[in-house]
């Protein structure tokens, strides 16, 4: 197990060994990151990919997508998704091949939008099933249960954009979401009366 006790990353003074002098009085960056094989939950926008086998023309690897797309989207090539925008809405379009409806789940948790496959519509590929008990009962999602296939993008709802307006369409092996922007209030100027008294 390999540990960082301390770094100066973020420290302007020059960082000087622990056996040969002074330390940064400044805080460390890290505190202690350990190099050993755990199940770690999902960040709040993306899961990583894996190797398990499956149907290649169903289990796809999760999308290559910054989990921030949204926040200044911009179009991108060679890529099996694309994002366009309007002033009324952002499109985003997704390649999965082979799927139906019914094999797919876009939902919206708090602030962050998420596509991921249905292991229900789909009871053949065992490889996605959780192994741990607290996994079972679904109350922590790790990378390990939804990486190969099971979960494709998560990306953040930044201010600006209607939760409710989200809306999704599949068709030949394209999932197309659209995303409303909240329209900004006319802004109302009201004219006070100064009185004298």
């Amino acid at each position: 197990m390999s540990t960082v006790t301390s770094c100066t990353f973020l420290s302007i003074r020059p960082a000087v060994s622990s056996a040969g002098g002074l330390l940064s009085k400044k805080p460390a960056a890290f505190v202690s990151l350990t190099s050993e094989r755990k199940s770690r939950p999902l960040s709040p926008c993306f899961a990583i990919s894996s190797n398990k086998p499956g149907d290649p023309k169903i289990d796809v690897l999760p999308f290559s997508i910054s989990p921030v797309v949204l926040v200044n989207p911009v179009p991108v090539d060679g890529e099996r998704w694309q994002v366009a925008e309007n002033k009324d809405e952002v499109s985003l379009w997704f390649d999965v091949p082979g799927l139906s409806p019914a094999d797919l789940i876009v939902e919206i948790d708090e602030d962050v939008l998420v596509i991921k496959k249905n292991k229900k519509a789909s009871p053949k590929s065992n490889y996605n099933t959780p192994t741990s008990g607290a996994i079972a009962d679904h109350q922590e999602a790790t990378a390990d249960e939804f990486s190969g296939g099971g979960i494709y993008a998560r990306l953040l709802l930044p201010a600006g954009y209607s939760r409710e307006g989200v809306q999704a369409k599949l068709t030949s092996g394209e999932l197309k979401l659209t995303i409303g922007k909240v329209k900004e209030s006319v802004r109302r100027q009201i004219k006070v009366d100064i009185s004298d008294k």
